[in-house]
């Protein structure tokens, strides 16, 4: 009868426990298999893992030490040449980033020069108004009348309207009607 129930026991301890289990197991492995995960590989490391399994795995390997050495040195002359051809691609970058930099510098002095002079010839013509201005209206007249229209319309437009109105009133009366018709335009 002691018999009977240590069998028993273990029957309902298989029954109960390890056949779940191993359920669970299989269950758990199909799920995580199509989740995506990598079952063979992740047991595999985790068996590489174990000590007495790594000397197994080296003597498999079949590359020898010298192999290992020359893979390595290969590897690392490998990288010289990238390092070497990097370098290089940096050189040239920096020296065309100089190139661009100094064709900026001398755009901006250009139109720094640019600037400066249309500075200047627009106070020369500032200049050269105010002189019409203070001249007799009879003088100014003449000179405007010498002019090409174009050029006296330009004049006239910067000159204060009681200047404007005493030099257009001695200028021909064909010319003064033209100078004021493109001078409204």
């Amino acid at each position: 009868m002691a018999k009977e129930k240590t069998q028993n026991r273990f029957q309902v301890f298989f029954m109960i426990i390890v056949i779940p289990l191993l359920f669970a197991l299989i269950l758990a492995g199909v799920m995580l298999y199509y989740l995506g995960f990598n079952i063979p590989d992740t047991v595999q490391r985790a068996v590489a893992s174990l000590p007495f399994t790594e000397e197994q795995e080296e003597e498999g390997s079949g590359i020898t030490d010298e192999e290992y050495i020359a893979q390595l040195e290969h590897e690392a002359e490998n990288a010289q040449q990238e390092v070497r051809r990097l370098e290089q691609q940096l050189a040239d970058m920096e020296e065309s980033l100089a190139d661009a930099e100094e064709e900026l510098f001398e755009m901006q002095a250009e139109s720094t020069e640019e600037a400066e002079a249309e500075s200047e010839a627009l106070a020369q013509f500032e200049e050269a108004v105010r002189t019409l201005e203070q001249m007799t209206a009879s003088r100014a007249a003449g000179i405007i009348e010498e002019m090409e229209e174009a050029e006296a319309v330009r004049y006239l437009r910067e000159m204060n309207v009681d200047s404007r109105s005493n030099i257009l009133a001695r200028v021909e009366a064909d010319l003064a009607a033209s100078i004021i018709s493109r001078i409204g335009e």
